[in-house]
Order: structure tokens, then C-alpha cells, then sequence
């Protein structure tokens, strides 16, 4: 494989690896040596676990692990080492091109808070954690749920006197049907959204981690539980409204890293497959309003 034979899309993926300097650093580990462990280049980088293994993972298709677990460069990671030791003098242009390290500092802090990665990472390596989590997980939503009187739809909780999911049962049973619907629902639009961005990956784990990935959304009870002064307020409605997309957005930062990690996705993809979760919630959302 030369140069010559990539497509555009994989040249502006090697843009990036070069433009970035942990995944330069990698490669170029990869490259000098050959071969090398995690905590090898974990040491020699100086970045923790969870930084490691999020840019290993974007990574992927460039860096692969080896049968003795060591990381090693692919071919299409060998055009890259040979672009970063060969045309040393462009690659240094585009360096300079690239944000001031505050700003990647600053990028990892966001990403590190809305997307705990070397958490997730442990998880999805551990069928048994992950089963017994996620039960953990939807006992304390429907505790929370309870408690506020909501319902979940998809990742919307909504007001459980509204009756919206089936409204001839009672209250504590239209909470259990709304999480486990709202957890199927989530669960099928990511294996069709996985689907539709190229994953052939069959994975019965990940149908455990979606439950895993409401747990910011469950948050949002007891959230509006410690706020219960300011209900009725303006203040209490601004503070409420914001708490709840950031919840939102947190959980579907836990479902890309998901997506990611169990569908074999990119993270960009896997984003996206998330986001339809979201505005398939806004819309069904915004129907309920009008009827």
C-alpha cells in the first residue's frame, strides 16, 4: 500500500494523526520500535491510562494489537510513520499550524468529564461488570424515576400524571414499562444506526451498556429533587432546563464510547448514531406537545 492509493477521506485521517501530537507520538513510538505496550508508551508519552487508550482507539485501522498484546503499526500506520520521518519539514509546517497545547489540554479536560473513557474501557472489556452494572443502573433509575414521578422517553424524562405510555396502567408500572421500552428503543436505533455507518460487529454486550449510558439521564430526579425550592420559579425552570441537556449530552457521550468500542464505529460515526437517539427524543418529544 503507497500513498498514492489512499483515498481522500484517509488522507485527511492522516492529517489529523500528524496534526495531533499524542497520536504523532505514537506512531512514532510504533514505528522506532516495532512493537510496545501500553504501559510502555503510557510512561514514555507521560499521559494517563484513559488519554492512551482514547487516541489508541481513534487509532484504530493504524495501530493494532499484536497476539502477545502489544501495540504494533499496520501498513497503513507504517505510510504515516514514513510521511512523519521522511517529509520531517512539512510535518513540522503543520504543526505549527495546529491549536496551542492549552486548547488540546482544555479539549481533554471536556472530553475526559462527559466521557469518563478509561471507565467505559474497563466496562466494555468485562462481560461480567457489565451485566450486574447495568442492573445496578436501571434499579436506580426506577428509584428515581419513582421518586420525581417521571417516565422516560428514550432519554427525555417526562411528567408521569401525563400518562403518555400506556395510560390505563398505574403509575409505578407505566415508570418500569417506560425504562425498559426507552431502553430497547435506544438500543435498536444504535444497532440499526451501527448498521447504516458500516458495522458488520455483532455484540449481545452492548444491548447491557445502553442501560449503562442512561445513568446521567436517571441523575436528573434527584437532581429535581434537591432543586424542589426553586420549583415554580423562573430560576428553578433555567437551572432544571440546562441540568437536563447537559445530562443528555453526557449520556450520549457514554453511548458513543459504547458504539465505539463494541460496534468497531469511529468515534465522529458513533456520534452520530447518538445523536439520532437524541432527536428521535426531541421529535417524538415535540409530537406529545401537540397532541
Amino acid at each position: 500500500m503507497s500513498i498514492d492509493t489512499l483515498t481522500e477521506e484517509e488522507l485527511y485521517k492522516i492529517y489529523s494523526i500528524l496534526a495531533n501530537r499524542v497520536k504523532r507520538n505514537i506512531i512514532k513510538i510504533l514505528g522506532d520500535r516495532g512493537k510496545a505496550s501500553a504501559t510502555e508508551m503510557r510512561k514514555e508519552l507521560k499521559i494517563s491510562v484513559g488519554a492512551l487508550y482514547y487516541n489508541l482507539d481513534d487509532l484504530v485501522g493504524y495501530v493494532a494489537q499484536d497476539y502477545d498484546k502489544k501495540y504494533k503499526l499496520t501498513e497503513r500506520g507504517k505510510i504515516v510513520y514514513n510521511i512523519l520521518i521522511n517529509e520531517r519539514e512539512r510535518v513540522m509546517d503543520l504543526i505549527a499550524t495546529t491549536p496551542h497545547p492549552l486548547f488540546d489540554r482544555l479539549k481533554y479536560i471536556v472530553e475526559t468529564l462527559f466521557i469518563p473513557f478509561l471507565l467505559l474501557v474497563k466496562i466494555c472489556r468485562n462481560f461480567r461488570l457489565v451485566v450486574p452494572l447495568s442492573i445496578v443502573v436501571m434499579l436506580l433509575g426506577i428509584l428515581g424515576m419513582r421518586i420525581g414521578n417521571f417516565e422516560l422517553l428514550l432519554i427525555s424524562p417526562i411528567d408521569n400524571s401525563r400518562g403518555v405510555i400506556l395510560a390505563y396502567l398505574t403509575s409505578d408500572v407505566r415508570i418500569l414499562v417506560s425504562i425498559i421500552m426507552s431502553w430497547l428503543l435506544v438500543f435498536m436505533i444504535c444497532e440499526v444506526g451501527s448498521l447504516m455507518m458500516g458495522s458488520r460487529t455483532i455484540s449481545s454486550e452492548l444491548i447491557s451498556a445502553t442501560m449503562i449510558s442512561l445513568l446521567p439521564i436517571f441523575m436528573y430526579p434527584y437532581i429535581n429533587l434537591m432543586l424542589a425550592r426553586l420549583h415554580g420559579t423562573l430560576l428553578g425552570h433555567i437551572i432544571l432546563g440546562i441540568a437536563l441537556r447537559l445530562l443528555q449530552l453526557m449520556s450520549l457521550c457514554f453511548l458513543t464510547a459504547f458504539i465505539a468500542s463494541y460496534k468497531k464505529l469511529r468515534i465522529a460515526k458513533s456520534f452520530i448514531v447518538s445523536t439520532i437517539v437524541f432527536y428521535t427524543a426531541i421529535i417524538i418529544e415535540s409530537l406529545m406537545v401537540f397532541d
